[in-house]
């Protein structure tokens, strides 16, 4: 009978805790195909093509050594970065700066071609989207407190049941 009301309260309780994460999840901003134009579309879909691209010819112009720098465990992320900008050619230091400078231009394109009220709605939807993430933050912060009780309750049932079974035995052995 307990354990019945316990597993039934468990379940209420992970039904509420599902439907606070929906009700968050809700909050989010709108998506970038309601702010952009079919066009700007394109155009951010070419920068991230770009981007893919300059990487992978990058990648390719890289020598062994400056692979094995990216591959070793022991290294720390930053003391990678620093390993491979120190080991970098001069043609792999004009690669980079061209790689930048190009996606730089499509960004200052795709700046020009915004409104005034699209770039307003970027600003709310980077603004809801901040909100939201610490929202969900504040939530599994929460969780964490709210598991820990959980548990310490189920403790105190079996501690309580034990209990309760050591006194009938007693009782038992009494009579």
């Amino acid at each position: 009978m307990i354990m019945k009301t316990i597993k039934y309260f468990s379940l209420i309780l992970i039904m509420s805790l599902i439907s606070t994460h929906f009700s968050v999840a809700q909050d989010i901003a709108q998506p970038p195909e309601k702010i952009f134009s079919p066009k700007q579309l394109e155009m951010l879909e070419a920068q991230r093509a770009l981007v893919k691209e300059n990487r992978a010819s990058f990648k390719k112009s890289l020598s062994k050594e400056q692979l094995s720098i990216l591959s070793n465990k022991e290294l720390s992320k930053s003391q990678k970065q620093e390993a491979l900008m120190s080991s970098f050619s001069e043609i792999q230091k004009t690669l980079l700066k061209a790689n930048r400078e190009s996606v730089r231009a499509l960004k200052r394109e795709f700046s020009k071609s915004l409104t005034d009220k699209q770039k307003i709605a970027i600003k709310q939807r980077g603004k809801n989207l901040k909100e939201s993430r610490e929202k969900m933050k504040e939530y599994k912060g929460d969780m964490k407190g709210r598991k820990d009780k959980v548990k310490e309750r189920k403790r105190n049932i079996k501690d309580r049941m034990r209990k309760g079974e050591v006194e009938k035995n007693k009782m038992l052995e009494a009579n």
